[in-house]
């Protein structure tokens, strides 16, 4: 379910006009998306099914808050399919998204 997922998020972003890479932190943490907007605007995304595990959790916001110098103007974004699955709060900075809304959003 997760590749599928990121598969559809890989798809959104790119009819939305965005350019995609992907981040790898400098200890080793991957951030999914590294999405730039036709207008400039700087998006890091994770993209993870099932967030109702702490590691898991952990490990995503690890690797957006260890990206973020790498891309300080980027807002940081976490795209679940269950987000009230989501054990602890997030740091203010990263936006959590169910993914039927972030998906279906123009």
């Amino acid at each position: 379910m997760g590749h599928a997922l990121e598969t559809a998020a890989l798809l959104k972003l790119e009819r939305s006009g965005c350019e995609t890479a992907y981040v790898r932190t400098t200890t080793g943490f991957e951030v999914d998306f590294l999405a730039r907007g036709p207008e400039g605007d700087e998006h890091l995304i994770q993209v993870c099914a099932e967030i109702n595990d702490p590691q898991t959790l952990e490990r995503e916001v690890r690797a957006l808050k260890e990206a973020t110098p790498l891309y300080p103007r980027a807002g940081l974004h976490l795209v679940t399919l269950n987000p009230a699955e989501v054990s602890a709060p997030l740091p203010k900075a990263i936006h959590l998204h169910a993914a039927v809304d972030w998906l279906l959003d123009g």
